[in-house]
């Protein structure tokens, strides 16, 4: 230090700036910092940190704290979701995943539950099977995406082609999943897309789930 009447907080921030670009680069042979390799954030960070005017550095702690929670909060959540999309793949490629694959992708959904193209997204892809340990899993969890996706759905105009993918899905999810709310919600949406896009196809499916759920009502009444 030249001048250690002069130090201060932002002394500490320069010494802490260069004990980071050692943790990520190795020890320091030159006096030069290279942070091009690094990643954007960190490198963000470090150079903030050492500027060699003080007034251009982090001017106390508490806003290096901020700004460093900020960026890996982000970094954790660009992470996580990394991680869901590839367990939402897996869950669709995969006709026995385990059980700790449903669980983490339970798991990390819930987290995603507002975001609407996602979740549509999500149903979209998912099979049959895929739902069916979905809900062993999380059944309140599966009810409220099927829920959140028929929303969705039902608030919005779709391509004649696309309204005949949601009618399959839904009668492939309504077969699979043997619950009252969910086959409410799924004899809900494709009456909805049927009948709002005048779409034949779509109505035949919604005709043919009407025609299961009567007479698996009548079995109900007359058990004999």
């Amino acid at each position: 230090m030249l001048d250690d009447k002069r130090a201060d907080e932002r002394s500490d921030i320069f010494s802490l700036g260069k004990m980071l670009y050692e943790l990520y680069t190795g020890p320091l042979t030159s006096a030069v910092q290279d942070v091009s390799a690094l990643v954007p954030s960190i490198a963000l960070v470090i150079e903030r940190c050492t500027q060699s005017d003080p007034d251009r550095r982090f001017q106390t702690a508490s806003d290096l704290r901020a700004v460093w929670k900020n960026l890996h909060d982000q970094t954790s959540q660009r992470s996580e979701l990394e991680e869901l999309l590839r367990l939402r793949t897996t869950l669709v490629a995969d006709q026995s995943p385990s059980t700790r694959d449903v669980r983490l992708f339970c798991k990390l959904i819930v987290k995603h539950l507002d975001d609407h193209d996602l979740l549509h997204d999500t149903v979209m892809q998912m099979s049959p099977y895929a739902a069916s340990e979905i809900y062993s899993a999380d059944p309140d969890l599966l009810k409220r995406i099927i829920s959140e996706f028929v929303d969705s759905v039902c608030s919005q105009g779709w391509p004649f082609n696309y309204t005949d993918k949601i009618g399959g899905k839904c009668r492939d999810l309504y077969n699979a999943l043997d619950d009252p709310v969910i086959r409410a919600d799924l004899l809900y949406c494709v009456t909805e897309v049927g009948l709002y896009h005048n779409r034949f196809y779509v109505i035949n499916i919604m005709q043919s789930l009407f025609q299961r759920f009567a007479l698996l009502h009548n079995r109900e009444e007359d058990p004999r």
